[in-house]
């Protein structure tokens, strides 16, 4: 069997691993997906399906499995997912893992138990998707960002198992690479700026669960997602302080950074800082305004709904002579699958004539989707229904302009 033939192993079909696995699929990389169970009023089985049902008539598609995870009821779960699905090929031992060439693992706390049950005796290469357990990658973290470890070092993320971070690390590294793409120095980067200042509002789950939202917000002065942003983005280590918190939202995070300089700012910079953000393909800028609402309804005009964003959205406000403040909207669900795809491309070889971090990251943003729309429209699309809510407004909504 060549490699093209091998497939990708999601692990864990939820939240995270259907749209890891839409945007492979949508690059032609077969894939195969592992799901515990499935419950008809579960809105992960219903996406699922969905996934099954949008590329049903591609070659890619044909070849796309699923299977039941190990564990008890093992047979009764298989004909669950077949029931509500519509698919399901038996239990995971009975996938053939020479076809696999590489897991990515979305289970968000089974990744140690399937690695010594799975990869290691298959010899598996591996991806954690999310997960807490940084031992079984040696500490490697993952983010396709610019002017980050990864792409300096991208081979070794070629070559070698490593988690691909959450979703706030994602929108964090991403803001910071933007910034150090204007800097370019990283020895200028830590001579220019004092401390980083990084407030997360979390949202109290994801949406559709049906949780009671909590009645108070509590405030912790603790380290959260430091290490990893660190790792990634070496220029800012040392540098970067955060509080974390817990509020009645459920679609995004809402994530403040506060970029506190040496110097005044020049206009110029804060220019270029701004015009880098509206030009950088893997964010949707925003001027003046941060809206949930608005931002669902730019996003649904732009045919993703239900908030179900790839990218962070980012609004710039200069503070005083010193001071920038970054506000964005961290998406939970799908951040991290443009970056999955990445390593993919990268650990897989499918890419054999890149040189660096960039020729993979091009090539997705110009060939992925993500139900069905391009990279290059969902952030210009949207990026351009918030620049001009109010007119959008009337013609999608039948609104007053």
């Amino acid at each position: 069997m060549s490699d093209s033939d091998k497939l990708v192993l999601i692990m864990g079909a939820g939240t995270v691993g259907i749209r890891d696995a839409d945007v492979l699929l949508s690059l032609g990389i077969p894939v195969a997906l592992c799901k515990y169970d499935a419950h008809p009023d579960d809105i992960k089985t219903a996406e699922l399906k969905r996934l099954f049902v949008r590329y049903r008539d591609q070659d890619v598609g044909k070849r796309m499995k699923l299977y039941a995870a190990r564990g008890s009821r093992a047979e009764e779960r298989a004909q669950n997912l077949e029931r509500e699905v519509g698919s399901c090929a038996g239990v995971i031992d009975e996938l053939d893992f020479d076809q696999v060439e590489l897991v990515i693992d979305a289970t968000d706390g089974m990744e140690m138990r399937n690695h010594n049950e799975i990869y290691m005796p298959h010899n598996l290469p591996f991806a954690i998707n999310g997960g807490a357990d940084v031992t079984l990658v040696k500490g490697l973290y993952f983010a396709s960002v610019p002017n980050s470890r990864v792409s300096a070092n991208w081979r070794e993320y070629a070559s070698a198992n490593a988690k691909i971070v959450s979703c706030n690390t994602h929108c964090v590294t991403t803001a910071l690479g933007i910034l150090a793409n204007v800097i370019k120095d990283p020895d200028e980067f830590k001579a220019r700026l004092r401390d980083i200042n990084v407030i997360f509002n979390r949202r109290h789950d994801d949406p559709h669960k049906g949780k009671n939202p909590p009645q108070f917000v509590t405030v912790k002065a603790q380290r959260y997602h430091i290490d990893e942003v660190d790792y990634i983005i070496p220029q800012a280590a040392g540098m970067i302080d955060t509080t974390v918190s817990k509020w009645p939202t459920e679609y995004f995070h809402n994530v403040v950074i506060t970029l506190d300089f040496h110097e005044p700012l020049e206009t110029k910079f804060v220019e270029e800082l701004r015009y880098a953000f509206i030009t950088y393909p893997r964010a949707i800028y925003t001027e003046k305004e941060l809206s949930h609402q608005k931002t669902m309804n730019a996003a649904k005009w732009a045919r993703i709904n239900d908030g179900d964003l790839p990218f962070p959205v980012y609004m710039l406000h200069p503070t005083g002579r010193y001071k920038i403040q970054l506000f964005a909207l961290t998406p939970q669900r799908g951040i991290v699958a443009a970056s999955t795809a990445d390593y993919v491309l990268m650990r897989t070889g499918r890419l054999p004539n890149a040189q660096r971090w960039e020729d993979v990251f091009m090539y997705t943003n110009a060939r992925a989707k993500y139900r069905n729309e391009s990279f290059v429209h969902i952030k210009n699309a949207i990026q351009d229904n918030l620049l001009k809510y109010d007119e959008k407004a009337a013609v999608f909504e039948g609104t007053p302009a």
